[in-house]
């Protein structure tokens, strides 16, 4: 599967950030469903496409970081601070602007 997303990063230009971060939410879903989840690795990409989403503010992209930080948080991973930091920019960016 890595692969896959690994070739579909390759042909991504610099400019096209929607894509890119989509490509990293579907690493970070691969990395949760290893038979040996990376979560460590899942986190960093998850954090990255949440970046990149949330400078081009994509809700669609964010909706996706979202899912999939509610399952991270529920894994044995959900306990670090990092996953914690995730799930409070995620509030934020959901408060009212």
């Amino acid at each position: 599967m890595h692969v896959y997303l690994d070739d579909a990063e390759e042909k991504l230009q610099p400019a096209q950030r929607l894509k890119l971060a989509f490509v990293n939410i579907a690493r970070a879903d691969a990395y949760m469903k290893l038979q040996r989840p990376q979560h460590d690795m899942a986190l960093y990409v998850l954090n990255d496409a949440f970046s990149a989403s949330k400078t081009i503010q994509s809700d669609f992209n964010i909706g996706h970081v979202r899912s999939l930080y509610s399952k991270l948080a529920k894994s044995p991973y959900g306990t670090s601070p990092d996953v914690a930091d995730l799930g409070l920019a995620l509030r934020d960016w959901y408060k009212p602007r």
